[in-house]
């Protein structure tokens, strides 16, 4: 008995030191070039915590690049924050399906081997033709993926399931828009979850920011709504979004602090935590905060106004947001807040009337709309939303033609 039980110790010892080994293979921080078995290398970047929490399995985000050169480094403090591993596929270009296929297979043969790898959390992004590689490793792998950023470009016919999180980024001048307009609406009546940035320019992937917004929405979102997240995900979920809750007041900067909480208030069902009123009570103070320190009117009410209409709002108690409306109503007393104000009631209408329009007639009178708030406020902020929205009319008054 004494034999088999130290024998029974002695594996146990060993297959402690094995793991301590495998553990202690990857380092925290930036790896380029590793090889793989197949020939090809990625670049790969572990966030800190990967070493802290040895038992643990860890999100990644498997990135492309048109030129094959994707730079996880570009995302290293993201990711360091999130905990979060990224991965680089370097030689996936544009090009035949084929090549992209082997190497995006590669890479993933590698972290499955090689890293503590969540079953579910894995994430895609890319510009352009690197949007278009995320796309098909997603649907090559749909039982295993969880969101997609596309840069520039729409997707492919195959639709993911319908529990992926899809966020677009581009330019208001995209060549691709009428495509990308298309896939969105497949992908709305399919039931995705769907975000969507615009901004001034062509073929660009946005600002570096916008990526990094996007990129916390799908995480924030499947972190705590994938359908097949083990236990340990969810409790692992749940225990680091309340240690950063009790953390929430150690951040002095308000606008770090407004943008914490923000993240925290966005998790699904944070409203049912006990902690939920602390959270937003929070939040709200980090807002006002914010806003005082903003010496631009403008920018000021416009803060104030998106603070004013979240959702969020219904969480803080009514004693710690009562001096919103008055602080609203007192920076309407400026003629270009004003202006701005009032530009922004006429864009809610037709924003109403878009959502209902079903058909071209219904549309020709939101293109109307759009038109006459662009003619009639075209000095405010509020004038490029409305050319946004044109742009959007045009697209649903005349489809773009089948095929590419």
């Amino acid at each position: 008995m004494c034999r088999s039980m130290f024998c029974i110790a002695a594996l146990a010892l060993c297959a402690v030191v094995v793991h301590a080994g495998d553990a202690d293979k990857w380092k925290p921080g930036l790896h380029e070039k590793v090889p793989t078995s197949e020939g090809f290398d990625v670049g790969l970047f572990i966030p800190d915590v990967y070493a802290k929490e040895p038992a643990r399995k860890f999100p990644i985000i498997f990135m492309h690049d048109p030129g094959g050169n994707p730079q996880p480094g570009e995302f290293r403090d993201w990711a360091n924050h999130n905990g979060v591993i990224l991965i680089g596929i370097n030689g996936a270009q544009n090009g035949p399906t084929e090549p992209i296929t082997v190497r995006q297979e590669a890479a993933l043969k590698f972290v499955e081997k090689e890293l503590r790898l969540s079953d579910c959390l894995r994430f895609s992004m890319g510009m352009s033709g690197g949007a278009q590689m995320s796309w098909g490793f997603c649907v090559n792998h749909p039982d295993k993926h969880a969101g997609i950023l596309m840069m520039g470009q729409c997707g492919l016919p195959k639709l993911p399931p319908k529990h992926v999180a899809v966020a677009y980024i581009h330019g208001d001048k995209e060549p691709n828009l009428p495509f990308i307009n298309e896939a969105i609406a497949r992908l709305k009546k399919a039931g995705n979850p769907l975000r969507e940035i615009v901004r001034p320019g062509g073929h660009i992937p946005g600002e570096h920011s916008d990526q990094e917004q996007m990129l916390t929405w799908m995480f924030t979102l499947e972190r705590y709504t994938h359908p097949k997240r083990s236990p340990d995900e969810i409790k692992d979920a749940k225990k680091e979004a309340i240690k950063r809750i009790e953390g929430l007041s150690a951040i002095n900067d308000p606008g770090a602090r407004f943008n914490e909480a923000d993240q925290l208030l966005a998790i699904p069902d944070v409203g049912t935590w006990p902690e939920a009123k602390t959270l937003a009570a929070t939040w709200c103070k980090a807002a006002m905060d914010k806003a005082a320190a903003m010496a631009n009117a403008v920018d000021k009410h416009e803060f104030l106004t998106e603070v004013s209409q979240s959702p969020h709002l219904r969480l803080v108690p009514s004693g710690d947001s009562k001096q919103l409306p008055s602080l609203l109503a007192d920076l309407r007393k400026d003629p270009a807040v004003k202006k701005e104000y009032e530009a922004g009631l006429m864009l809610q209408q037709i924003a109403a009337m878009e959502a209902q329009a079903k058909n071209k007639s219904a549309w020709q009178q939101v293109l109307s709309g759009y038109e006459a708030l662009k003619a009639r406020y075209g000095d405010t902020r509020v004038a490029q939303k409305a050319e946004e929205g044109i742009k959007r009319a045009n697209a649903a008054i005349t489809p773009p033609k089948q095929g590419r």
